[in-house]
């Protein structure tokens, strides 16, 4: 590789949209279980 710096560059802004992405599907995922009734979850 000859552009080590781009590939670099290339690769923390991926890495960044990853963390955030994985942060926004954790809170979501946080929110929406938070929201739910246990004892209708857990009563069959």
């Amino acid at each position: 590789m000859r552009n080590w710096k781009k590939w670099i560059k290339a690769a923390g802004v991926r890495a960044v949209k990853t963390v955030a992405q994985t942060a926004v599907a954790t809170i979501g995922t946080s929110a929406a279980l938070g929201e739910v009734n246990s004892n209708r979850v857990t009563r069959w």
